[in-house]
């Protein structure tokens, strides 16, 4: 039984209407208020579509492309289209239900406008048709726009490309207790990235075509954002044996990793970068020597030295990008730094850049944005891979994203459960979930005056894009209309419990940002938006005049809610 508040000529009153979800996912809907669940083992999730009531056949109830949750053999009413109820793959079903729409077209007027990949930072209008961006420029809405066209106003607001994150786990196969496609999809979409490179250290290892296949169609089925698989550089991530390259690109990878495993021997990274370099494929190696590494479980300094823990040194680094470095030489290869952390590896690449060498790196939000001093009393949140340096090595990193010696920002997404993390500090797996705060937690440097907005947008999609020879990362006429809308002054407090990861793990539990994404369209589609939110998470609404009913939850396809419920009346 479920308490539905009805509405009629200003008058309130309650009604039960009884649905044949499982028993145990009890809840209570209660308008202007969080929905709170009685008893939900596993909990619910809720397409967001407006719809109608109406009759239907028990065939179309039984149908598989309508997993309605009311049983046929009780119910010859149902809801026309797609309100669900799945505990199984929520998210196909959201895409399934959108895919069958027509995307109309949009306007985004009065909006900032900025385009790394023109240096493009101007006032305008963007108008997206048939999800393709069709025109950037001033006044489109007053020259006159297509009819049925749906016109947001971004006045005080930045539109810019759709962010790329070329570092996060997504946990399928293998490990979707951790993460899923949908999951990572959400918190995706509601931290604006539009794009996600997946890593290859999953259960088994994605060394192979049909393990690439795998991951291109479950995202295809699952996920509201664009996921694109990196590929094993050997085979079982052991190091010895390259995978091949060739089938694996053909398949769909995007580019070769290890993951956050390092290649020791330099024989077969020199191997790999002369293969690669014959199919303009492109390395991404983790810079950690092992051995020096060794115990280590934070920067090695003085306070390692005062928290009692083992230290790691900047030359563990330090070596595996100097030997990367000359090998690139050697080979001629594309060869991409997948974490940088220290003072001395910018020093190595800036020499790199300078001879001429095809080289590129990245660097973790985390790293930018955090120090050693964060760990505080032992923080298992913040225990990462490399690992946090001091605030001399920050400032330089940020610096270096500034200058463009460093080219990307990632999220270094890296969920892990409560068992990996409510451990001593020595023992606690690293890594934390990154891909809803990568974006806020940049815009704290872009206010800060550390990093200019538009160098910040560049790192996290432009040149991500140009990198990986991916269609997204601009606002070009013609390209695909993957971008975001950015309130840059709406301040807000992270709170673990509305991060779409089943993973909390976040170094930024409580931390305050100033700006945030306000919506995120992928293919002209709208798949988050914050703009009509209040303070509930979940709304019903009856609107007897229309006899429609309207399920809405923060930040799913709510482009497709109506305007009453967009203006937040």
């Amino acid at each position: 039984m479920v308490p539905i508040s009805w509405w009629c000529c200003g008058c309130s009153a309650s009604a039960w209407t009884a649905l044949s979800c499982r028993p145990r996912a009890n809840i209570s809907i209660i308008s202007g208020s969080t929905a709170k669940s009685s008893l939900m083992p596993r909990p619910m999730r809720w397409s967001c579509i407006p719809v109608r009531w109406t009759a239907v056949s028990r065939s179309t109830l039984r149908s598989p492309t309508a997993r309605n949750p009311w049983s046929a053999n009780r119910w010859r009413w149902g809801w026309r289209s797609a309100w669900r109820c799945s505990t199984h793959s929520p998210a196909t079903c959201r895409m399934r239900d959108a895919m069958s729409i027509d995307r109309p077209p949009m306007l985004l007027a009065n909006a900032r406008v900025i385009d790394p990949s023109r240096d493009l930072d101007t006032l305008g209008d963007v108008l997206i048709t048939d999800g393709i961006i069709r025109d950037i420029r001033r006044g489109i809405s007053a020259a006159g726009v297509p009819e049925g066209t749906d016109i947001v106003d971004c006045s005080d607001k930045v539109v810019a490309p759709g962010l790329i994150d070329m570092h996060a786990f997504c946990g399928e196969p293998g490990f979707s207790h951790r993460e899923t496609f949908a999951s990572a999809s959400r918190a995706a979409a509601t931290g604006g990235i539009t794009t996600i490179i997946c890593q290859p250290d999953t259960s088994p290892v994605i060394d192979n075509s049909a393990t690439v296949d795998f991951v291109l169609r479950r995202a295809r089925d699952t996920a509201i954002v664009n996921v694109q698989p990196m590929a094993a550089l050997t085979k079982g991530l052991s190091g010895r044996e390259m995978t091949e390259f060739g089938l694996l690109k053909a398949a769909g990878a995007v580019a070769f990793s290890d993951g956050n495993h390092s290649v020791s021997n330099a024989q077969v990274m020199r191997r790999a970068l002369t293969y690669a370099r014959d199919f303009d494929a492109l390395i991404v190696h983790h810079t950690e020597d092992p051995d020096l590494i060794g115990e280590g479980v934070m920067n090695e300094g003085e306070l390692s030295t005062r928290l009692g823990l083992t230290g790691i040194p900047n030359a563990a680094e330090a070596v595996m990008l100097e030997r990367d470095m000359r090998l690139v030489a050697l080979t001629g290869g594309r060869y991409h730094a997948a974490a940088l952390s220290c003072t001395d590896s910018l020093d190595i690449l800036r020499r790199a850049r300078d001879a001429g060498l095809n080289v590129s790196a990245s660097v973790s939000i985390n790293h930018l944005a955090l120090n050693e001093n964060d760990i505080g009393p032992y923080r298992t949140f913040l225990k990462l891979t490399p690992p946090l340096r001091s605030e001399q090595d920050r400032c330089a990193l940020v610096a270096a994203v500034a200058e463009g010696l460093i080219d990307v920002i990632v999220s270094d997404h890296n969920p892990q459960d409560v068992e990996a993390k409510r451990l001593p500090f020595a023992e606690a797996a690293p890594g934390a979930v990154g891909l809803q705060t990568m974006l806020p937690a940049g815009l704290r440097l872009v206010r800060n005056g550390e990093l200019p907005l538009t160098a910040l947008i560049r790192a996290m999609s432009t040149r991500p894009a140009q990198l990986l020879g991916l269609a997204g990362g601009s606002l070009r006429s013609g390209a695909p209309a993957d971008l975001i809308i950015i309130d840059p002054d709406t301040p807000w407090v992270l709170d673990p419990a509305d991060l779409k990861s089943p993973c909390k793990n976040t170094p930024f539990d409580g931390a305050r940002f100033t700006g945030k994404v306000w919506r995120t369209i992928v293919a002209g589609r709208c798949v988050c938006a914050h703009s009509w939110m209040r303070a509930c998470n979940l709304l019903v609404r009856i609107n007897f005049w229309g006899f429609s009913l309207l399920c809405t939850r923060t930040g799913e396809l709510s482009d497709l809610a109506p305007d009453f419920i967009r203006s937040g009346n």
